[in-house]
């Protein structure tokens, strides 16, 4: 019998592996373990990409100090871990809305229920990225498992034409979204476990590899004192709390001495840090700070 050929048949991610025929036919627990022993092999298949996720990340941190954007864009599975990543930063590091944004294939609507269809609307990729205004201070960022998604490069065919520096986070050997990205971040997980299902391990996978983008960019322009989220916002008690163990643990100050002055500094960490470590009061502080540009490890010099 002729052996099948599709479009994307010759896909890693797409892949019928022979290694998990039998699943269907096996108990709970080997299924389980059988996830799991794959899934462990994706933080190491990670690490081969630092290289280039390295790049990446100084590329955008530059972009972001100059004033230009993160934008994500996927369909899917991709697009949502775009949204779960992007959705983070603003309470993580404090960073203004708009700042690291996703796009997905469907509109918002696509985040809860599935679009399976939208993803292959090329034309709908470029049109979000005119009407987002990309340009050249913005770092347009594509995730597809399968490296052809046509919105995702529709969208960065686009990006590229007015401008932007464009990335690829993808799965298969030579995808063909390359043509269209600046920095190609490739993790190759190999054949899922439920056959084409890019939802495990590409997903695991892309998840890893967003995880350290968006940290490391904000390490990188200062928005983390040694580990500690020093731009956090403290919107709840569990916060709050949080706040005051950071403060505490930077200064060396006790618990009330530490929610007091940031009481006083109107929640900012970086500002009640100053405040206690240079022996000032809050717009002394708020100036040392702004003459360091906002870090706090050089205004503590």
């Amino acid at each position: 019998m002729k052996e099948f050929e599709g479009k994307y048949s010759h896909l890693e991610t797409e892949e019928i592996s022979e290694k998990f025929r039998a699943l269907d036919t096996l108990d709970t627990e080997s299924v389980l373990r059988i996830i799991n022993e794959e899934d462990k092999k994706v933080p190491y298949l990670v690490e081969k990409a630092l290289p280039d996720i390295t790049k990446a990340v100084d590329s955008i941190a530059k972009l972001i100090a100059s004033g230009g954007r993160l934008i994500y864009v996927g369909a899917g599975t991709a697009g949502r871990l775009g949204f779960l990543d992007a959705a983070e930063c603003v309470p993580t590091f404090g960073i203004p809305r708009g700042t690291v944004i996703s796009v997905i294939a469907g509109g918002a609507g696509s985040i809860v229920n599935a679009k399976e269809g939208a993803e292959d609307c090329h034309s709908c990729g470029g049109r979000r990225m005119s009407a987002l205004k990309v340009g050249p201070n913005d770092f347009v960022m594509g995730i597809a498992a399968s490296g052809k998604a046509p919105f995702v490069i529709g969208a960065l065919k686009r990006a590229k034409e007015r401008g932007a520096t464009t990335g690829a986070l993808v799965n298969v050997s030579n995808p063909v979204i390359s043509e269209y990205a600046d920095h190609v971040i490739t993790v190759l997980v190999g054949p899922e476990v439920i056959a084409g299902s890019s939802r495990m391990k590409a997903g695991t996978a892309e998840k890893l590899v967003l995880n350290m983008i968006s940290t490391a960019v904000f390490v990188k322009l200062g928005r983390v004192f040694d580990n500690m989220m020093i731009e956090l916002r403290p919107h709840n008690e569990k916060m709050r709390e949080r706040s005051v163990r950071i403060l505490s643990t930077i200064t060396k100050a006790d618990y009330d001495l530490s929610s007091k002055t940031l009481e006083r500094a109107g929640w900012n960490i970086k500002t009640a840090t100053v405040m206690l470590m240079r022996n000032l009061e809050v717009a002394e502080a708020e100036e040392r700070l702004l003459r360091a540009n906002g870090n706090l490890r050089n205004a503590l010099r």
